[in-house]
């Protein structure tokens, strides 16, 4: 399984271009092994809006552990 990085301008333009986002979001510094696999630390999610997706990110950097990163990475399964 290979994943493509997204930034989250290209995240919200999705959104508004065809209604939804559909990916894994992970802390930023977290090994793609573990995103699905080994840890399981990536969260499948389906963002249907800007504040959704914000509520997302939100959560994420809360429960976030300092040693996984300090942002949230996006990423779509190709």
């Amino acid at each position: 399984m290979t994943y493509a990085k997204k930034t989250i301008v290209q995240v919200k333009k999705a959104i508004r271009e065809k209604g939804e986002w559909a990916g894994i979001v992970v802390p930023n510094k977290v090994n793609e092994y573990h995103f699905l696999g080994g840890w399981c630390l990536g969260c499948q999610v389906i963002i249907p809006n800007e504040q959704i997706l914000e509520q997302t990110v939100n959560s994420i950097k809360w429960y976030m552990e300092p040693e996984l990163g300090n942002r949230v990475a996006f990423y779509e399964v190709s």
